[in-house]
């Protein structure tokens, strides 16, 4: 059994704004949202680097899951942390 460690997390997002004018001064037409929703999470190293340790991640169109997986380092972890996974 692995031992659990309670850390604190970071959330980080990014959410596009309005366009800026372009250098001849007109105005690209604004992008409308987006039909498809990518949702990942990632476990890195707690260390400067943070190295990739593993994710998951989710690809949806509306509310349909068009897609979900996992990936992974191996490097990074251990045979029993991959058995887990």
């Amino acid at each position: 059994m692995l031992k659990r460690d309670d850390m604190p997390i970071a959330v980080r997002a990014y959410v596009p704004v309005d366009r800026t004018p372009a250098d001849n001064g007109s105005r690209k037409p604004k992008l409308g949202p987006s039909d498809y929703t990518l949702i990942f999470d990632t476990e890195t190293h707690t260390d400067a680097a943070q190295q990739l340790r593993f994710g998951c991640f989710q690809v949806r169109k509306g509310d349909v899951l068009e897609m979900a997986g996992i990936f992974y380092d191996p490097e990074s972890l251990t045979p029993s942390e991959i058995e887990l996974l």
